[in-house]
């Protein structure tokens, strides 16, 4: 009897959860564009999917538990992009090569990615993508004191780059990949550099 092959079956086994896990979620995309989340039932998810219901039990507790799987997907995978990057974007190269990476895996994964951002009703997604790149930015609120309206720049400058993104997506990705980094981190750089500046001037 041949030697088995642990890795080939592991690989076999991890394609196989993939194209599930991929039918599933197609078909959670395709009933999401005639009605909400919470009407959707595991049974039309599963035969749609052409999924045994024991099968996505395997896997998730209920369509609320996919929903919050895949929304930590993406946000992983965010910070998996975040960690590459300089601890702190000095230049707005540094920023732009950052915004290439996150709108490349965006326009990729754009379904997906769609999906989180019209699903984040309580904003908990963006707040978190919030934080996470403030860590790697200028941060306003470490140079003026809250009584001081420049305080908030960073944390408007930052909201706005998410906006622009978040719209960018719904409009179907229209902009090419480097031009809407650039676009985005030169308007942000550019803003926040001109509000420190004239500050800055008025505390001189």
């Amino acid at each position: 009897m041949p030697p088995v092959d642990k890795a080939a079956r592991r690989n076999n086994t991890d394609r196989r959860v993939k194209r599930t896990k991929n039918a599933l979620r197609a078909a959670l995309f395709t009933l999401l564009k005639e009605k909400s989340v919470n009407e959707i039932t595991v049974t039309e998810l599963t035969d749609l999917a052409d999924v045994n219901r024991a099968t996505f039990y395997f896997y998730y507790n209920d369509i609320i538990d996919m929903v919050q799987q895949i929304q930590n997907e993406v946000f992983d995978r965010f910070t998996a992009i975040t960690d590459e990057m300089p601890s702190v974007l000095k230049t707005e190269d540094e920023m732009v090569e950052c915004l290439e990476h996150i709108l490349d895996y965006i326009h990729k994964n754009a379904e997906a990615c769609r999906f989180v951002a019209d699903n984040d009703i309580s904003f908990h997604l963006q707040d978190k993508l919030s934080k996470l790149l403030m860590s790697h930015l200028y941060d306003a609120t470490e140079h003026f004191p809250k009584d001081c309206a420049a305080h908030y720049m960073t944390n408007y400058g930052l909201n706005g780059a998410i906006g622009i993104i978040i719209n960018w997506l719904n409009d179907g990705m229209k902009v090419d990949v480097h031009e809407m980094a650039r676009f985005t981190a030169h308007i942000f750089l550019v803003g926040a550099h001109q509000v420190h500046n004239e500050y800055r001037s008025k505390e001189s």
